[in-house]
């Protein structure tokens, strides 16, 4: 297991989101998860409310689809291989790797409702979707029909 990513996050405060070379997420207690798709949502603008009180490097993204690394030992409905997605505020979702708390209501994580192989992203479902702003990782594995 790698134990540095790449991440796409604000450094301190004032500084401009980039791309930087981070620890991965400790995950003792969360969920860790390999990021490979990461969706632009609404919530995105938080960047505008960083404060010199925000924790940094802040990892920019919430929404993600990936496949669990390591789950707590307290966790039962996940396993190491699964394909899950969902909304990652504390660790952000433009990483190579971001970490979700089991139960957390602000971070929900689910298991798609179909099993397919991600070997590749999923066609756009149209392209009405896109140019509306209005597609997450969650509505983009709904709406997809291709994987």
């Amino acid at each position: 297991m790698k134990v540095r990513m790449r991440a796409f996050a604000v450094p301190s405060f004032g500084e401009p989101a980039s791309v930087h070379d981070l620890p991965v997420p400790a995950a003792d207690d969360a969920v860790l998860l390999r990021v490979q798709f990461a969706g632009v949502n609404p919530l995105d603008n938080i960047l505008a409310r960083l404060t010199a009180a925000s924790t940094y490097p802040f990892v920019v993204g919430i929404d993600f689809a990936g496949v669990v690394e390591r789950v707590p030992a307290a966790e039962h409905g996940l396993q190491a291989g699964d394909r899950v997605f969902g909304m990652a505020r504390a660790h952000g979702s433009y990483a190579e790797y971001t970490a979700v708390e089991p139960g957390a209501k602000m971070e929900p994580l689910a298991v798609p409702p179909t099993a397919s192989p991600m070997t590749r992203p999923p066609r756009y479902p149209s392209r009405r979707l896109l140019r509306s702003g209005r597609l997450t990782c969650s509505r983009f594995l709904q709406a997809s029909t291709s994987w």
